[in-house]
């Protein structure tokens, strides 16, 4: 069965939302360079894996020269141009960061029943709900995490290495035991 080629307006619609919203911001954050441009999109679409994102694009293409070319194609993007078109910069992290800080549910529960006369529709008593308002600590605890991570207070926990503790275990107990 042969693979049908995608047009450039279908690869392009396979991309994250928010860079097809307006392509031309894109356009013009990479220079109005179609081939650039698809393979940013196919380099997002694939994890970030510029290899990948070159083979998509050119599929008769070899591995190693995926490699090379994708990595090619990468040196011409300047993320923070894209990011600035985009006001994604470092403004709009922080403000997202205290949001994430601040992150709430809503609860909604049933307060009280009010009782009434039983009217046209049948009814007698009316039900009324209220809203409650929670933080959300679970959400909240990875902003507390990145936040700490970002201002150096804390980092990620540091890994124990088992395998060396084990080690040392066995050549305790072969000691202990003369074996």
């Amino acid at each position: 069965m042969k693979k049908k080629k995608l047009k450039l307006i279908d690869k392009v619609k396979r991309a994250p939302k928010f860079l097809t919203s307006d392509i031309s911001v894109l356009e013009e954050a990479l220079g109005g360079d179609k081939e650039l441009i698809l393979f940013f999109l196919s380099y997002l679409k694939h994890d970030r894996n510029a290899s990948q994102a070159y083979k998509y694009l050119h599929p008769g293409c070899t591995d190693d020269s995926c490699r090379v070319l994708g990595s090619r194609q990468l040196a011409k993007v300047n993320i923070n141009i894209i990011l600035e078109s985009y006001d994604l910069g470092i403004d709009t992290y922080i403000k997202k960061i205290k949001e994430g800080l601040e992150a709430s549910e809503i609860e909604i529960i049933n307060a009280r029943i009010k009782k009434g006369k039983k009217g046209k529709n049948g009814k007698k008593d009316t039900i009324i709900y209220q809203e409650i308002k929670r933080p959300n600590h679970a959400v909240q605890d990875k902003y507390h995490t990145k936040l700490g991570e970002l201002l150096g207070i804390n980092g990620s926990a540091p890994t124990t290495n088992v395998a060396v503790q084990v080690n040392n275990l066995i050549n305790e107990k072969k000691n202990k035991y003369g074996i």
